[in-house]
């Protein structure tokens, strides 16, 4: 509970209103950014612990540990604290920015592993302490990918924690000698797979960039769609998911059905229908939170948690709605090629100056961070922590900073640096 009260009351949580969801935060109320899908990510992981604890026979709670809905509600709020300004694609940059030209090409940078360091390390709440001082239960929950980078037989793009946080992530793990997720960690994971496949659709029927209506009526439409996430998956190397592809068609079929009891018009703001589309985003919430079981024993992806394969293949069908519509859409691509510019450039500045032997070089960093500079004599550590600033900028912060270092505008000298 303490936990879970710690986040809520965190600045490292607040910071994520002004973080992309899909589209930049600065858009408008209309889509979720990350602090309203942490949010929802909070409530739905709740009410599936509670739904677990009353469907599930206590032995077999017991064998994976017992079940807490505090730990899964503060796993969920904190699973993105550690999201760069921009979304993934300042994670895949910033990534390659510590592969390419600095010295942490160990651990490089990824969301779930600044997370971690974020509630460990950078997050601030005691004297005594750094971090934010959660419990062991907590911080096993946090890790959706427990292992480090290049971990032999886990997945090599995806890890929990850098070699910076290793003692921390040993005491998180110490129950736990395989790479497998916490019952709380898997009900987090499900959880945030939910919540924006269901919102993310919701969020761009309502700004008129899904046609949902023409993909319901229109067969033309409904094989344009099947056959732009066929592509998607030959280009990105789903072999497994293009051979079962039949079973995908199903899911988009299944979900038309559902759909189309709601849905025969374009969208205009009535309304009937913003009572409908926010009915129908209840309905698939709970279609997906009423499917989850606990296992008897371990599977191939090693998680304590099982589901109707159908409704897994249904949430992989409704991402795909982002991708074909909006995702690949020129707008946003064009708008993220300058995101990444921006990153790029903030990451090249501080690297530099932190890696600077003089603190005079460190004049650019607010005070918390200077602090932490001071703290650590290695170089590598001193690299991580200009990653780090540039990481936990909100988007209007990097754009600023970005203009003014770039002298495309010289602000004011009466603006409060962080």
């Amino acid at each position: 509970m303490r936990d879970r009260d710690r986040l809520i009351h965190a600045s490292v949580l607040r910071r994520l209103e002004g973080i992309t969801q899909v589209v930049s935060s600065s858009e408008g109320h209309v889509f979720h950014n990350r602090l309203t899908h942490s949010l929802k990510v909070a409530q739905i992981g709740r009410r599936l612990a509670e739904f677990l604890l009353n469907e599930s026979r206590k032995a077999l709670l017991n064998r994976w540990g017992g079940l807490d809905p505090e730990v899964v509600e503060a796993a969920c709020l904190g699973h993105d604290l550690g999201h760069p300004p921009f979304g993934h694609m300042a994670e895949v940059s910033l990534n390659k920015f510590c592969k390419d030209k600095c010295e942490l090409q160990e651990d490089g940078f990824e969301g779930n592993a600044q997370s971690f360091r974020v509630i460990t390390k950078l997050g601030l709440r005691e004297i005594r302490v750094r971090g934010l001082d959660l419990t062991r239960a907590t911080l096993n929950a946090h890790l959706k990918y427990p292992w480090h980078r290049n971990t032999p037989g886990c997945k090599s793009n995806k890890w929990g924690a850098y070699s910076t946080e290793k003692a921390d992530f040993d005491f998180a793990r110490e129950n736990f000698p395989f790479p497998r997720q916490s019952l709380e960690a898997a009900i987090m994971d499900w959880s945030d797979d939910i919540a924006y496949s269901v919102h993310d659709l919701e969020d761009f029927v309502r700004a008129g960039k899904i046609p949902l209506h023409r993909v319901i009526e229109s067969k033309e439409a409904q094989n344009d769609f099947l056959n732009g996430i066929r592509q998607r998956w030959m280009n990105s190397g789903k072999e497994q998911m293009i051979n079962e592809f039949s079973r995908y068609e199903n899911a988009f079929l299944r979900l038309i059905e559902i759909m189309e009891l709601l849905y025969t018009e374009p969208y205009r703001g009535t309304v009937k229908q913003e009572q409908s589309l926010v009915f129908l985003s209840s309905i698939l919430v709970n279609r997906y939170i009423n499917g989850v079981y606990l296992c008897k024993e371990y599977f191939v992806e090693l998680t304590p948690i099982g589901w109707d394969q159908k409704l897994v293949e249904e949430v992989e069908v409704l991402k795909e709605f982002t991708w074909e519509f909006v995702i690949d859409d020129v707008a946003l691509a064009t708008q993220q090629k300058g995101q990444g510019k921006i990153i790029q450039c903030l990451s090249e500045f501080f690297y530099d100056q932190a890696s600077s032997d003089s603190e005079g070089g460190w004049k650019y960093f607010p005070a918390m961070f200077r602090d932490f500079l001071q703290m650590e004599e290695d170089k590598k550590e001193r690299a991580r922590l200009a990653i780090d600033y540039v990481a936990s900028m909100t988007e209007a912060e990097a754009i600023r900073l970005f203009q003014r270092i770039s002298g495309y505008s010289i602000g004011s000298i009466m603006d409060v640096g962080r």
